[in-house]
This record gives structure tokens, sequence and C-alpha cells, in this order.
């Protein structure tokens, strides 16, 4: 039954933050990955579409959450992901919401107004369905790339045939 639950990606680089979002967005019947950073979780989508994703907005060093959403948006089979932005903070001041937007984030979040409750009702509604009826990626799209976006590279994946980063 746990492979039928749709899967949630969610890009945080605090560990204790992804633990509780995990917990709580499994706990509201969705299987979910948590990584800490961008590659390994453009590596990872390589064999599995997620139906929905949550992306950390600072995600340490250079790279942000909407770099991550925008490079998502160059694949065909991503396009119509499901996609919220956490962030600790507001992003009114310096255009990041705006940009969020452009890029097809659904939400902008602050964390210190987003229980894991709230984010799983989220997420659900972005889904479109209840949770347990949910088992395919949203619209239509395929469980897995089509050859385009394997021939594509983000700034952040690697083609296919590319052997992925060994973690030590």
């Amino acid at each position: 039954m746990r492979d039928t639950l749709p899967l949630v990606v969610l890009v945080e680089d605090d560990p204790a933050i992804g633990e509780m979002y995990r917990l709580g967005l499994e706990k509201a019947g969705f299987r979910v990955a948590v990584f800490q950073d961008a590659g390994a979780f453009f590596c990872s989508a390589e064999d599995e579409i997620p139906a929905a994703a949550v992306l950390d907005f600072q995600l340490g060093g250079v790279i942000t959450g909407i770099d991550v959403l925008e490079n998502l948006r160059l694949y065909d089979s991503m396009v119509r992901l499901p996609v919220i932005v956490l962030s600790n903070c507001d992003g009114r001041d310096d255009g990041q919401i705006e940009r969020a937007t452009q890029a097809g984030a659904l939400a902008w979040l602050v964390k210190s107004r987003t229980t894991p409750l709230r984010l799983a009702e989220l997420v659900r509604q972005a889904l479109g369905s209840p949770v347990l009826n949910v088992s395919a990626p949203p619209n239509g799209a395929t469980a897995r790339h089509s050859e385009a976006d394997r021939s594509r590279r983000s700034k952040f994946g690697r083609r296919q045939g590319e052997p992925a980063a060994q973690s030590g």
C-alpha cells in the first residue's frame, strides 16, 4: 500500500526542519523523500517523478528553491508538478515571491507560520484529491521522464547514463 501513496519531495537543507515536515506529511498519508541538496533531488527524480514538491527557499550556498523550481520546469514531465516554497523570510522585500510565482509555485509559506499539518493540507489541495485516492502524478504526467527530458541537463542533475555521485 505504501507504494500507492503519492510521493512528496521535500528539499530542505536543515535536517531538523526536514524531519519535522516529513513526519507531518507521512502522518497525513504521503510518502516523503527529503533531500538536503538540489543535486540529490534531481538525481532521484530520474527514477520517480514526485506527485508534488516542497522547496526550501534558502538551500545554503548560492542555490535557492526558486532556482530548483525554474530547472524543474525545463523537464516536460515536471512542467505541471505542484510546487510549494517554504522560507524563513517573507520574500516581499526582494521580489522573490513574484519570481517564485512566475516560475509556477503555488504558494510561498513562512516556516514559522506553517505547521506540518497545514503543509499537508496545502499539498493535498494542490493534488486536487484526497491523499489516499491519488496514485499517479498530477495532470496526466507520466511516471517516468520522456527521452527529451533525459537528454536535457539542468544545473543540478546529470544526463542519463552518467554515474550518480556516491555519498560516503
